[in-house]
């Protein structure tokens, strides 16, 4: 049975049944409202189909492991602790993309991350984000492994370009010899011809006097 005096607590349904239609009403709106707000917070979260390792390794131009010295307006500068592909340089500055959204990779002061960086534009040569793998790396884990992986068969495939271009080389020095070889025999050809002129004239001379004796 309520009390004359109940109010929340305990007696909340006490204190439901003696507010008006109206208020209930509002109290019902109210707990709607609260429900859409939250669901559509969760529906917000980031969500996009990210690369394979190997794939956003081949795309990208700089791969590496990097902490957080400042994040500025034209870009995120990192320190960079371990480098995988592209810039040896010990610090890189990156456009991070949806900062401050559901879709940061974890864009924090002091904070390690993995970047694959892709080719931007002049202005912004590098560009990553969320989608294209980049995240929060708090320890050497399974796709750093991958990396180490990957950035050590791109090492042994070089040797094989090298020994192409060597050969490339070759073939060009080889055309550039071409022309000096047919030059020769044209020059050969010409005197064969002016050889055969002078024994011409002298073979007709010697017809001519032939004939007249």
């Amino acid at each position: 049975m309520c009390r004359a005096n109940s109010g929340l607590g305990s007696d909340w349904p006490c204190f439901y049944g003696r507010l008006s239609f109206t208020m209930k009403t509002h109290l019902l709106m109210l707990f709607v409202i609260g429900v859409i707000l939250i669901s559509s917070h969760t529906a917000c979260a980031c969500s996009c189909g990210l690369p394979s390792v190997k794939e956003a390794f081949t795309k990208s131009k700089a791969v590496f492991s990097g902490t957080v010295l400042a994040i500025e307006s034209d870009g995120v500068r990192f320190k960079v602790n371990q480098s995988w592909k592209g810039s040896t340089a010990t610090e890189i500055k990156v456009h991070v993309r949806m900062l401050g959204t559901s879709c940061d990779p974890g864009v924090h002061l002091g904070r390690t991350l993995l970047v694959y960086g892709y080719p931007g534009s002049p202005r912004v040569p590098l560009v990553a984000g969320y989608c294209s793998r980049t995240r929060a790396l708090a320890e050497p884990d399974d796709e750093t492994k991958e990396l180490d992986a990957l950035r050590s068969s791109a090492q042994v495939r070089r040797p094989t370009n090298r020994w192409t271009a060597r050969r490339l080389v070759r073939l060009d020095h080889s055309r550039l010899i071409k022309p000096q070889s047919t030059q020769r025999a044209s020059q050969r050809d010409a005197e064969f011809e002016s050889f055969l002129s002078v024994l011409c004239e002298n073979l007709r001379d010697l017809c001519v006097q032939i004939s007249s004796a």
